[in-house]
């Protein structure tokens, strides 16, 4: 019973315990060598996650698997495992590799040196390989030096997992810029195998660089920023998300960090172009509703405690960073599509910041706009506060706002001003019969 939940052949079990004869007798006995374990390893995994190193190197010379095999299982030894990984036997393992390369007289096609890599290369002889045994950093960047020779001709999206764990190794040691750096060079992999990458670890990475009181190079960020305009790369509403998080992290470098003014104009810039090619989620929401209502997006990211001081809504350092640097893009009165709430509606309803409030109504957000209930955002809104503050900011109606609300009431053709969508129906639409204020409660 014991064996049967372990192993699905008698040949599985042969590699599993390092038994080279009756791996060898089994062979000759025609035993398929295609089995896998009962966890969904095959013969070379089972062998190379045991290091039984006789048993790897029959399979080679048997042709059951083949050098370039060998060398992917490396992945073997860093997936599914808990930090930190065992440097020591990642390095036999390297050694094993170039072992098989020397007796097969097989030479290794290197990549152009990379800066991500330091500029190395891969080790062409033993001795340059035991000259980097005590160096963990080394190992590492050898180990994904050997992965990318092999994987990235196959296309073969593993790779990322690969760089993903050296990547946790660089944020233990808080090497941030490394960090960041590889995750460029990850997501630049990732499109080029047509495949999606989260872009999650850099919201993380940039949250932890603000809360180590660190330096995020202001180039590098835009060029992660702008990683969100592509928007093959993941569904519309986690893009969404992503942006959000960038704009708020924009406004913590502005808060927190010493700029240039060169550096300040590019990161307006990223805004600006954010703000004129908003793409609305499923939920139409803007960015300013999102400013000031985000917390039903990207629950998962504030789950963690290096993003969740930072990720907070309603956010009035975000809302004032896309007034300032958006606003001729910004439709302060858009609807999202559950209750047709405009920015100013969900803000009033969810808190008592005047000062966002203000900022609302400065940069043009009309406080007699109405929501699919016929609620303007004083009716919508819930603090005492907040209530008495729109009702110093209520009248006088301007006549364009007076007009609309009588168009609307009265329901007057409009058709000859243009389609529903039109800018100025929209604008009558949403100026339409409000409930009388006594019957709200």
């Amino acid at each position: 019973k014991n064996y049967k939940s372990k192993f699905s052949t008698p040949l599985t079990l042969a590699v599993h315990d390092g038994n080279l004869e009756l791996v060898q007798i089994l062979f000759n006995a025609g035993a398929d060598t295609n089995v896998k374990s009962k966890s969904d390893d095959t013969l070379l995994a089972v062998a190379v996650k045991l290091e039984h190193w006789p048993i790897i190197q029959f399979l080679l010379e048997q042709s059951v698997t083949n050098i370039d095999e060998v060398e992917r299982a490396v992945l073997f030894l860093i997936e599914r495992r808990p930090l930190p990984i065992d440097m020591n036997k990642l390095y036999k393992y390297l050694y094993f590799i170039l072992q098989q390369q020397v007796v097969l007289q097989k030479s290794k096609v290197c990549r152009q040196p990379l800066a991500i890599y330091d500029y190395h290369q891969e080790c062409q002889t033993l001795e340059e390989l035991e000259s980097i045994k005590n160096d963990s950093n080394r190992i590492w960047i050898e180990v994904l030096l050997v992965l990318e020779r092999v994987l990235l001709p196959r296309k073969d999206p593993i790779l990322t997992k690969a760089l993903n764990g050296y990547s946790h190794y660089l944020l233990a040691k808080n090497d941030f810029d490394k960090c960041l750096a590889l995750w460029i060079h990850s997501f630049y992999i990732s499109k080029q195998m047509q495949r999606t990458m989260t872009l999650y670890p850099f919201v993380r990475l940039f949250c932890k660089i603000i809360t180590a009181e660190a330096m995020i190079p202001i180039d590098r960020f835009i060029e992660v920023c702008h990683f969100t305009f592509d928007s093959t790369r993941t569904t519309r509403d986690q893009n969404t998300y992503n942006q959000l998080c960038f704009v708020v992290l924009t406004a913590k470098i502005f808060e927190h960090q010493q700029i240039t003014c060169a550096e300040k104009i590019a990161l307006c810039k990223w805004i600006s172009q954010l703000c004129r090619q908003w793409e609305m989620p499923s939920d139409r929401q803007t960015i300013v509703h999102l400013c000031v209502s985000g917390s039903n997006y990207g629950c998962s990211y504030r789950n963690s405690s290096d993003t969740e001081p930072y990720l907070r809504f309603p956010n009035e350092s975000a809302l004032q960073l896309v007034l300032a640097c958006g606003r001729p893009w910004l439709d302060l009165d858009a609807v999202e599509s559950s209750m047709h709430n405009t920015a100013l509606h969900l803000l009033c309803h969810v808190s008592e910041n005047q000062t966002m409030i203000k900022s609302l109504l400065n940069a043009g957000a009309h406080i007699d706009c109405v929501n699919r209930y016929g609620f303007t955002p004083l009716m919508y809104a819930t603090g005492q506060e907040t209530k008495a503050f729109l009702k110093s900011r209520a009248s006088p109606t301007c006549l364009k706002c007076l007009c609309a609300r009588m168009i609307a009431n009265q329901r007057l053709n409009t058709s000859s001003i243009g389609s529903a969508t039109s800018k100025l129906n929209k604008f009558i639409y949403r100026h339409g019969s409000s409930v009388i204020e006594s019957e709200h409660k």
